[in-house]
């Protein structure tokens, strides 16, 4: 009889505590600003919730978009937007 409410409130405490893990993780982009551009490659701002920030880099020589986190984390995507570059630069700052 209390096997079943058992298991429901073991899954809702268990989808809990993922969603919380996973917000805490995501720092949150709060804006992207552009930086200017040097030379061929265009720089944008990603100024994350937290108050950390990082930078974008969009090359007009390879089409490539990198993110650049606070400490030095940099990662390449061709794929990316420049929204999810500026979400990993957040993401990642700290990150080590």
């Amino acid at each position: 009889m209390y096997q079943p409410r058992l298991k429901h409130l073991l899954a809702a405490v268990l989808v809990a505590a993922a969603a919380t893990a996973a917000s805490a993780q995501d720092k949150g982009l709060h804006r992207l600003t552009s930086g200017g551009l040097d030379g061929n490659v265009r720089t944008y701002v990603a100024r994350c919730l937290d108050g950390t920030s990082g930078t974008v880099e969009m090359s007009g020589d390879t089409e490539q978009i990198c993110a650049i986190a606070q400490g030095g984390q940099r990662r390449c995507d061709r794929d990316w937007t420049l929204m999810q570059a500026g979400q990993y630069a957040c993401n990642a700052a700290g990150a080590r």
